[in-house]
């Protein structure tokens, strides 16, 4: 499919497979929702929004590969290694690492929303709801801050289709490696956020673990 080579082709099925179950999954929540009548609340709403934004984003990966470096592989911002290609196909390669990078932070930002939220309506303890709210404005505040980031690491804006002229850049591989690093720091404290308050329900060992197996298999 498009010409591509082994590698991009084994991708391009890949995200498909991956993003029409997460589509099903998402179908199937608000199914679920509307079959017994739970109503459908702004974790819902925000699911939708990180399924459209990986969407968006593979999409975006997908059109950078066919239009841009067309399957090859290219050393992550190196222009030396891009001297062979045309310049548009540059450009849309490099606008298309952009795209993808600024509907990553949307999506990774909407999902945790979703799930302190979620969280926020089925715990009802105080102390809990008051560590969920921290989180949401914390979570925030990380989202503006690399969301603006990703679009000025690039100055001026224009600059970001052309990698080869010297200077416009700013640490375009350290923002990726701190962004993922909070990135996975807020993840790990969203999913054992609800393992304490599990553990102080009346009810048996067995079916405390069973909870916390629910929660953990859901953060996957």
């Amino acid at each position: 499919m498009f010409n591509l080579e082994p590698a991009p082709q084994r991708y391009l099925t890949t995200a498909f497979i991956c993003q029409s179950l997460s589509g099903t999954a998402v179908a199937l929540r608000f199914y679920c929702q509307i079959k017994f009548k739970n109503g459908i609340h702004i974790d819902d709403y925000l699911m939708v929004v990180t399924l459209l934004s990986t969407w968006a984003m593979n999409a975006a990966e997908i059109w950078g590969a066919v239009v841009g470096s067309r399957g090859q592989n290219i050393k992550d911002f190196d222009p030396k290694s891009m001297m062979v290609m045309e310049t548009a196909r540059i450009k849309a390669r490099l606008l298309s690492g952009m795209l993808y990078w600024v509907l990553y932070i949307v999506a990774a930002f909407t999902v945790k929303l979703s799930v302190l939220f979620f969280y926020r309506r089925i715990f009802a303890v105080p102390s809990f709801r008051n560590i969920s709210l921290r989180l949401i404005l914390l979570v925030t505040v990380w989202f503006v801050v690399f969301e603006a980031a990703a679009f000025f690491m690039c100055l001026p804006f224009s600059a970001f289709q052309n990698r080869l002229k010297a200077n416009r850049w700013g640490g375009v591989n350290l923002c990726v490696f701190v962004t993922g690093i909070f990135d996975a720091l807020f993840d790990s404290v969203i999913i054992v956020l609800p393992i304490r308050l599990v553990w102080t329900l009346q009810v048996g060992k067995a079916q405390k673990a069973a909870i916390i197996s629910i929660f953990l298999l859901a953060s996957m």
